[in-house]
């Protein structure tokens, strides 16, 4: 059972890097097709990209440790 918690612990961390990427690619277009210049900082989807890769790696870590 704590198997598979890790798995979809690693799915879900795995998950949230790449939502960060979409979100910051169409972001990203978006501004330049619009040509906004006082678009908003990136932070959060750094954070986003952040808390997906630390969730990762401590499933990484809890199933290699088994």
């Amino acid at each position: 059972m704590q198997r598979i918690v890790d798995w979809v612990l690693l799915l879900l961390g795995i998950a949230v890097i790449l939502i960060a990427m979409w979100e910051g690619f169409i972001w990203g277009s978006w501004v330049d097709e619009n040509a906004v210049s006082d678009f908003p900082t990136s932070e959060p989807l750094f954070l986003l990209c952040g808390s997906g890769a630390l969730i990762s790696l401590i499933a990484i870590r809890k199933l290699l440790r088994d």
